[in-house]
């Protein structure tokens, strides 16, 4: 829960509801227009290859296959390969294990209807050799006379019989019809009574299911192969003047027939287009959706939007011009900076989902999509982990070799996944590779172009603005040293309190180092730039003092803007005391009043809230260091009990109110405020003083 929950929300108005509808607007508006743009940008219409005809020479340039494609078959080919396929079908029988008991019941039925009775008057049974012949011919299966006509027997025709789901292939000399299965019982017991009475009581137990052989066959016509062969990526088709013969001819049939089902014919075009189209709209969707419920201050910035479909229309135009051209590699894009591009200006959450969209709308174009997918994901993943948020110049080095080794090394699995074997690994995949690590190298720098252009600012910049040998903040240290001090102080404060919640940590630090800049018009009414003199606000009213104290955040924004400060750093100048009290300056009208109020307008800051979380902190941070400095003793305690006054202070009064901090970011922050001054502040032991020198020292290292 955030804190902007904790306050009542006043019904706005119709005017301020449509500006806030403003943004909104504007970005789905912008969504749109690029989402056509997107469509268009695709190939929807065929590209077929020159005319050509069997027994020619071909009349064209030496023609390459521009990607691997497979060698269809003719239709000729194609039936003759089905009818040799329905020739060799093995047809299937069920087999009932059930039927062999009932068999064996009523053969010992028979045999006691038709047996004399011996001497002794016992009654006749089935003999074991019976039995064991009767097994054996339902083992193998006993055949209705309607079904045996595939029986040839003076072929090598087989079945598959369906033992409870498992398909046993028997010859089909080895399963008995009726009349074999009789001849075989009478060859074993040519003694028996139930000569003429076979006939009715041998019930087959292989059955012909139709439905299930009909299912069979059709699965095995529709697994007939369409092709004969691929062509790699680069291979020589067919050379300038070459005469077309047959295979030749059914290589470029074949390239001609790939480009159809790629880019879609006059039969296919409206459908292949109304594919795409959905297929980019619901990936846009998902990305202003993504934006609206997850970075909802994303899409109320102009700039952001401007900048994340720019991305988008620069990969998908790349990718589109590069293969309509024909003559270079998808994989020289690279597609790792994007994610780079991002999280130098926003977050990893974002940068990932970006790049995700991002390759799937390129998939539509390139051949292989799930190959181009997950060869540039991993790579773009890898860029971020070893890159990640970094001024450090080495990283980038570092992060291009990663990339180019997880290229290699994913393009070298799927190979193994889909060939098994590395025997057809292109050697110019490689050389793409490297090309794309190069162009990775040369499109970092592109980053302070898109800063400069869109207003961000990256950590670089931030890196910059933080050294403390700025001329600004040199200025800073030297008129007003106490201010350059808390300064400092804060900015400590700020970063550690950044880390623990996972905010932006240098954005926090750096923004806390000119947060009170302003007071360079006036360092000394300013109580940590004075000494032990006597105190200008002694000769004015409290009025007048709450003015110049005020005015030190409008004098920081305007020496900002003279700086050129990025905004986001004017953010914290602004932001850092909100609209909160000055409430010493208001406290000592309100005595001189005699206890009655004065106006709350005249002794409050006119800033609005702060919303980022680094403000936020740096708030908090300023308010907690300032005040520890007025502590009459610095124990555990009481500096405890100081930040946890501080902090429920502001969030009693509103401060906080529209912070995107939760309860528990601010009770991890005050945790660090803590222990941040508690180490400052510690307490040192008492040296006694040496008798030879006549002063205290403290031993070396404290």
């Amino acid at each position: 829960m955030e804190f902007n929950y904790l306050y009542p929300k006043y019904t706005d108005s119709i005017e301020q509801a449509q500006m806030k509808k403003q943004p909104y607007l504007f970005s789905a508006l912008l969504f749109v227009a690029v989402t056509v743009t997107i469509i268009l940008m695709i190939p929807h219409s065929g590209r077929y290859l020159e005319r050509f005809t069997l027994g020619d020479p071909w009349k064209g340039e030496t023609l390459t296959a521009p990607f691997d494609f497979s060698i269809s078959k003719s239709e000729a080919e194609v039936a003759e390969d089905r009818q040799r396929t329905r020739r060799s079908y093995i047809p299937v029988y069920s087999l009932d294990e059930a039927v062999l008991p009932g068999v064996l019941t009523a053969v010992s039925q028979q045999l006691q209807r038709e047996a004399v009775a011996g001497a002794d008057g016992e009654p006749a049974v089935l003999p074991h050799e019976l039995e064991a012949a009767l097994t054996h011919i339902y083992s193998k299966g006993l055949v209705s006379g309607l079904d045996h006509s595939f029986v040839d027997s003076a072929g090598d025709s087989f079945v598959r019989i369906n033992r409870e789901g498992v398909l046993e292939t028997l010859s089909a000399q080895e399963i008995f019809t009726p009349a074999a299965a009789q001849e075989y019982l009478m060859s074993r017991n040519p003694d028996s009574l139930l000569a003429e009475s076979w006939p009715l009581l041998l019930t087959p137990n292989l059955t012909y299911n139709q439905t299930l052989n009909a299912n069979l066959q059709e699965r095995e016509q529709r697994n007939v192969a369409l092709t004969r062969g691929i062509v790699y990526q680069n291979e020589v088709i067919v050379s300038k003047g070459e005469l077309i013969d047959q295979t030749i001819y059914n290589k470029l049939n074949s390239l001609e027939t790939e480009y159809r089902s790629r880019t879609g014919d006059e039969g296919n075009y409206i459908g292949s287009t109304v594919g795409i189209s959905l297929f980019v709209l619901i990936l846009m969707g998902a990305t202003y959706l993504y934006l609206f419920f997850f970075r909802k201050n994303f899409l109320t910035q102009k700039r952001n939007v401007l900048f994340i479909l720019m991305l988008y229309l620069l990969m998908v135009g790349l990718c589109a011009a590069i293969y309509r051209m024909n003559a270079l590699n998808v994989y020289l894009i690279p597609f790792a900076i994007v994610p780079i591009y991002i999280l130098t200006f926003f977050d990893v959450r974002t940068s990932i989902f970006e790049l995700t969209v991002i390759l799937l709308l390129c998939s539509l174009v390139v051949p292989r999509p799930l190959e181009f997918i997950l060869i540039n994901f991993v790579g773009g993943v890898f860029a971020l982990f070893v890159l990640g948020r970094t001024y450090r110049r080495a990283r980038v080095f570092l992060a291009t070799a990663a990339i180019l080794v997880s290229n290699c090394v994913c393009y070298l699995a799927m190979t193994l996944i889909q060939e098994g074997g590395l025997h057809d690994v292109s050697p110019w995949m490689l050389v793409w590779f490297v090309f794309s690590g190069v162009l990775f190298l040369g499109m970092y720098q592109l980053i302070y172009v898109f800063e400069k252009m869109f207003g961000f600012v990256s950590d670089i910049t931030l890196f910059e603005l933080s050294d403390t040998n700025q001329k600004l903040l040199q200025e800073l240290a030297r008129q007003a040293p106490g201010t350059f001090q808390h300064t400092l102080q804060v900015a400590n404060l700020a970063e550690a309190a950044a880390q623990a919640i996972g905010a932006k940590a240098l954005l926090a630090r750096t923004g806390a180092l000119y947060h009170d800049i302003g007071k360079l018009k006036n360092p000394g009414f300013f109580i940590e730039n004075r000494g032990s003199g006597n105190n200008p606000h002694d000769q004015l009213t409290p009025l007048q003092s709450a003015e110049i104290i005020r005015n030190h955040v409008s004098d920081g924004v305007a020496l900002a803007k003279k700086q050129r400060l990025p905004a986001i750093i004017t953010d914290f100048i602004t932001g850092h005391h909100g609209d909160s009290l000055i409430y010493y300056f208001y406290d000592k009208q309100k005595k001189l009043n005699g206890g009655v109020e004065p106006a709350l307008a005249q002794f409050r800051y006119d800033s609005a809230k702060p919303t980022a979380k680094e403000v936020s902190i740096c708030m908090m941070a300023d308010a907690v260091e300032a005040a520890s400095r007025s502590l009459p003793e610095y124990t555990e305690e009481s500096i405890d009990a100081l930040v946890d006054r501080i902090v429920n202070t502001q969030i009693r009064e509103g401060a906080l109110q529209c912070s995107q901090l939760s309860f528990h970011d601010v009770g991890l922050i005050k945790e660090v405020f803590k222990k941040y001054l508690c180490n400052i502040y510690h307490t040192r032991i008492s040296y006694p003083d040496r008798g030879d020198a006549g002063v205290g020292t403290p031993a070396m290292g404290n």
